[in-house]
């Protein structure tokens, strides 16, 4: 079911809590949310923030930034989370064998195009970090 992006936000919020009670400094958050009345899969964002903490900040000694951003324009509403971790290689996110690590990214996009017509493109740079970002189409 889809539910409001603001009771999204609550599960992100949630887990970057407990995140931050266990990485304390290693982890920061910035947010620049601008829009926030559209729906999204339940359980949609939370996992991405978590793909975002787990794969990319942990991974790098000192940690880094997550950051989660949304607009809105005429057509869409837009997602973005960054983070400033190790990068991955994203040709495995388009092979016929998706990696144990890369099903939530698969499954994700899977439901956000088949519930809201929606896309979602990540963008990766090994050493540098990733950036998710999500489409709904109005």
């Amino acid at each position: 079911n889809c539910i409001p992006f603001e009771k999204e936000m609550e599960h992100v919020n949630l887990y970057l809590k407990f995140e931050k009670l266990r990485f304390e400094e290693k982890i920061k958050v910035e947010y620049n949310i601008t829009a926030m009345d559209f729906m999204v899969p339940s359980l949609s964002i939370q996992p991405l923030v978590e793909n975002a903490v787990t794969h990319g900040l942990c991974k790098r000694d000192e940690g880094g930034i997550l950051k989660i951003f949304t607009e809105e324009n005429k057509k869409a509403y837009i997602i973005k989370i960054e983070d400033n971790g190790v990068g991955f290689d994203t040709s495995s996110l388009d092979s016929a064998e998706i990696k144990k690590d890369k099903v939530c990214i698969y499954s994700i996009k899977n439901r956000l195009a088949s519930m809201l017509f929606a896309q979602l493109e990540v963008e990766s740079t090994i050493g540098e970090g990733t950036i998710v970002t999500i489409t709904i189409p109005k």
